[in-house]
């Protein structure tokens, strides 16, 4: 049986899970390379060479479990933790800025609306200045969300710049 590129095991059909072994664990050297059998095979010259290797390749595989692992388990937690922030810190401000962003737009447009019902000089006139103090708020809070996005994307990519530099 076949899950994705990977074969199922027997114990893995019935349990339905998929084992967590990494693949050097897998290979398990001693019993696949270095069993007394294989060494029949090779010549009497190669075996302690052969035995050498396995051997250098084991404590390699021992080596990269010990070390490897606990980095990338340190590495996961830190993005979690800022995804847990972006929730609880960074979305309340970002709801807040678009509540203001939202108020500054209608308030534009209904000045803009008010301009275009005008009937005299005098009300175009005001109505204009009224807009244009509109149009400057609005810009205001363009600026600080293009702020804030920028600040939030120098975060994501010191983040990422982080989890990329794995072992």
């Amino acid at each position: 049986m076949r899950k994705g590129r990977r074969f199922i095991g027997k114990n893995e059909k019935s349990t339905g899970s998929i084992s967590s072994r990494k693949p050097w664990e897998e290979l398990n050297i001693e019993k696949y390379i270095c069993p007394p059998m294989f060494q029949e095979f090779v010549p009497q010259d190669k075996i302690e060479k052969v035995a050498k290797i396995c051997s250098i390749l084991e404590n390699a595989a021992k080596c990269k479990r010990e070390y490897q692992e606990p980095v990338l388990q340190i590495k996961k937690r830190a993005c979690i933790r800022h995804l847990r922030r972006f929730d609880s810190l960074e979305y309340k401000a970002l709801t807040e800025h678009r509540e203001v962003f939202n108020q500054a737009k209608y308030s534009m447009d209904m000045a803009k609306h008010d301009v275009k019902q005008a009937k005299t000089t005098e009300q175009i006139e005001r109505r204009a200045v009224l807009y244009q103090q509109q149009v400057e708020v609005f810009d205001e809070q363009c600026n600080k969300i293009t702020s804030s996005s920028q600040i939030r994307e120098i975060r994501l990519s010191e983040v990422f710049a982080d989890y990329d530099d794995e072992p």
